[in-house]
């Protein structure tokens, strides 16, 4: 319970603040196939976002076929703002299957549908290979 009003009392310090934190629903298209995962990044007034992700490859029917992993630090550079879209230079650096250092630069847009609602679209570069990808944002 103290934890829970810890949370609590820290969201509501960074709203106040005009600070964010989004919660985001991932999903990617690779040369290699579709990979889901989530984001939980902190918003500054200026719209940089900087946070985690955790990406894994869907599973496919063959019993050989590996879950591809993806995690690390995603870090969001806002090139244009309006009141409903943002656009964003991205940079993704992680490690894919726990084996292999990867730095992902990609470009993505935000479209705002509430208040604490924005759905977005990123092209990025990942295995040599354009890939696309589409993200819902909740905003805490």
């Amino acid at each position: 319970m103290k934890s829970l009003f810890s949370i609590g009392f820290v969201l509501l310090a960074l709203h106040g603040f005009g600070q964010r934190i989004i919660v985001s629903g991932i999903t990617e298209m690779t040369v290699a196939g579709y990979e889901v995962g989530g984001v939980i990044s902190y918003e500054s007034k200026g719209a940089w976002r900087t946070g985690a992700f955790y990406q894994q490859s869907l599973p496919t029917r063959s019993e050989f076929a590996n879950r591809n992993t993806f995690w690390g630090l995603i870090n969001s550079i806002p090139l244009v703002k309006t009141e409903k879209l943002k656009f964003y230079g991205v940079v993704r650096t992680g490690m894919v299957n726990q084996k292999f250092f990867v730095l992902t630069p990609g470009l993505e847009t935000d479209l705002s549908v509430g208040n604490n609602l924005s759905i977005g679209a990123g092209f990025s570069i990942r295995k040599t290979y354009p890939s696309a990808s589409l993200k819902i944002n909740f905003i805490l």
